[in-house]
């Protein structure tokens, strides 16, 4: 009788040991499964950063206005112009020169971005500033530029030299051009000016400043 009840103890014992081997084998399975798989998400999961940059949009800078407007010196050539470009990291993500003198530059959208507000802020506070000086100089004269840059206007007079007042605009083929090319525009690029009588409002002349690679090349030209 004795050796009976120790013969049940002993299989009830193998039966717990083996209930909560297999217990602790499926939890011990469970776990690490759980925890790679969320390992794995966290890998393979992209980052916000990365996923910016495979979203790139592609400028093509003009040939005409990559040698007029974005040579520091006449030693640059188009190839160091675009390893300028290239190594400024915040504005592009790269840049090359193509065979014809051009250059093709990429930017995330948020660069993109980023450099279109600029232009469009710097455009407006040229704007602003030359019409105070203009306005402290001359009465009536004043500038003023269509929201997509295809056009400008300026009211003046006689007694200056339109030409030479217009070449106080320096700074607006620049700025307007850079925002043709960044908006997506491609090939030569151009402004129509349109000037006025400050006194009657009356239109007196028009100009074309163009960068035109069949003859009459860059600058301010009669219509």
């Amino acid at each position: 009788m004795h050796t009976k009840t120790r013969l049940k103890s002993t299989i009830i014992l193998m039966i717990t040991v083996l209930c909560l081997s297999v217990s602790l084998a499926g939890c011990g399975t469970g776990t690490p499964s759980t925890e790679n798989q969320r390992a794995q998400s966290q890998n393979t999961a992209p980052k916000e950063e990365d996923a910016d940059k495979s979203k790139t949009k592609t400028i093509t800078y003009d040939k005409f206005f990559v040698k007029n407007y974005m040579f520091l010196n006449d030693r640059n050539t188009p190839e160091k112009v675009a390893k300028v470009l290239k190594d400024q990291h915040d504005d592009y993500t790269d840049a090359y020169a193509t065979p014809d003198g051009g250059i093709i530059a990429t930017a995330t959208e948020k660069q993109l971005k980023n450099k279109i507000n600029e232009g469009l802020k710097e455009r407006k506070e040229f704007e602003q500033t030359f019409n105070k000086d203009a306005k402290e100089k001359h009465n009536g004269y004043r500038l003023q530029i269509s929201k997509d840059g295809k056009t400008l206007s300026l009211w003046c007079d006689n007694q200056v030299n339109d030409k030479e007042y217009l070449t106080t605009l320096g700074s607006i083929p620049k700025i307007n051009g850079d925002l043709y090319y960044l908006n997506g525009g491609t090939g030569p690029w151009d402004m129509q000016i349109n000037l006025y009588d400050c006194h009657t409002g009356q239109p007196t002349r028009q100009y074309l400043w163009s960068q035109d690679p069949y003859g009459k090349g860059n600058g301010w030209h009669n219509l």
